[in-house]
């Protein structure tokens, strides 16, 4: 159709010689030798609109309210299956303050399963599941919260069975460190508050039952800084030699540990290895580790270029883990080490699975910052470590526990 002319069209030395929005039904060529038409089937075009004929497209076979190539739909919403016989779920478990799982009895006609949140109007569709299936987990609820959920049985036409029946459910309270065993330190953002904003820090003071706390002294003490994160205040670690720790090993190849960090700047992205020293120029170490002779002790270098695992014992510093993704603004770093073997997660997403140690023990990070190698620049509002490690679940509940408490 014509939105302009006429036109040339080169190659073939056709004009359009039609008028401007006019079907093109006959080119003609200028010598007037020849014309080729255009046959235009009937029923596709009519008036300069689209029409399409479908034997099924009544309005019986459309929901109602929905209009398709100028049908409108008469078809009931809630339009169900008698003949589908269903007795829909049969009950729920609540696993996490985020997480329930919806169990029902397979019923043989059904194609498919359809499971809904029937907690409010609307009623909303939160996932499927297919013929011969039994339960369905429900991810991304509240702590505490009272939740109805609905499963309908789908037929083959895709229609479901007419049962309302609901099963209702609690999520569990949200987890918090002390919920889980084998606490060993929690330092949290709260017992910070007791600082004066710009003051120096001498303490940080465990708030597990293990008394472990974290101190520092003289020109190496990083500054408190108030009401920086959701409210929280945090420490400044000034990237030169600001460093807090604590003096005793308390775990060993197996532990988890839980940071909420700021970075700045960028560190060096070394190759991993279990043999070398390339730790000893261009971290930014979160947490330096601790020199453990013929032993390893785990550290953190992080930066906004990324996250890395080194281990340190008698001439010794490679790098284990790492992880070049990019992290901006307040982050939640979990190193997970399991048999040796450390695990880099951002959040909930798993980075990095490291090389396994060859050494042989390797002790959990007991530091923040750092005054021997480059320090870490940047701010930290928690630390929390387990002297074993967490399970999927377990390390799922504090995540969300922090990135509640911190608005991440």
């Amino acid at each position: 159709f014509v939105t302009s002319g006429p036109c040339a069209i080169k190659k073939s030395g056709l004009v359009v010689s039609q008028d401007f929005g006019a079907d093109v039904l006959v080119w003609t060529n200028p010598t007037g030798s020849t014309s080729v038409v255009g046959a235009i089937p009937n029923g596709f075009y009519a008036n300069h609109n689209v029409s399409f004929t479908e034997a099924n497209m009544t309005p019986g076979n459309i929901k109602s309210g929905v209009t398709i190539f100028g049908v409108t739909g008469t078809l009931p919403s809630d339009s169900c299956v008698t003949g589908l016989v269903f007795a829909g779920g049969t009950g729920t478990t609540a696993t996490s303050a985020t997480i329930t799982t919806v169990q029902w009895a397979a019923v043989g006609a059904a194609y498919g399963y359809v499971i809904l949140n029937t907690t409010a109007l609307p009623f909303t569709v939160v996932g499927s599941a297919p013929a011969g299936a039994t339960s369905f987990t429900v991810t991304g609820l509240t702590a505490s919260t009272a939740y109805k959920f609905r499963v309908k049985a789908m037929s083959n036409a895709g229609l479901t069975d007419c049962g309302t029946s609901d099963v209702s459910v609690t999520t569990l309270a949200q987890s918090i460190p002390t919920d889980l065993t084998n606490l060993a330190i929690w330092l949290r953002a709260e017992d910070l508050a007791g600082n004066a904003d710009g003051a120096p820090v001498n303490i940080w003071v465990d708030s597990s039952t293990n008394a472990r706390q974290f101190t520092a002294g003289g020109a190496n003490r990083p500054i408190y800084r108030a009401n920086i994160l959701n409210s929280f205040g945090g420490i400044e670690f000034d990237g030169a030699n600001d460093e807090m720790s604590f003096g005793a090993d308390y775990a060993t190849n197996d532990f988890t540990v839980f940071y909420v960090a700021t970075p700045l700047g960028v560190h060096e992205i070394d190759a991993e290895s279990t043999f070398g020293t390339s730790g000893t120029v261009g971290q930014k170490y979160l947490s330096f580790p601790v020199q453990s002779g013929t032993d390893g002790g785990a550290g953190v270098s992080f930066a906004t270029n990324g996250i890395s695992v080194y281990e340190h014992g008698n001439s010794y510093l490679p790098a284990l883990a790492v992880s070049g993704a990019a992290q901006a603004g307040p982050t939640i770093i979990v190193v997970s080490y399991s048999a040796k073997q450390p695990s880099i997660y951002s959040s909930h997403a798993l980075l990095r699975t490291g090389l396994t140690s060859t050494m042989p023990n390797v002790h959990a990070p007991r530091h923040l910052g750092d005054s021997s190698f480059t320090a870490f620049e940047g701010k930290v509002f928690e630390f929390i470590s387990f002297s074993r490690t967490l399970t999927v679940q377990e390390r799922t509940d504090i995540v969300n526990y922090l990135k509640t408490k911190f608005g991440i």
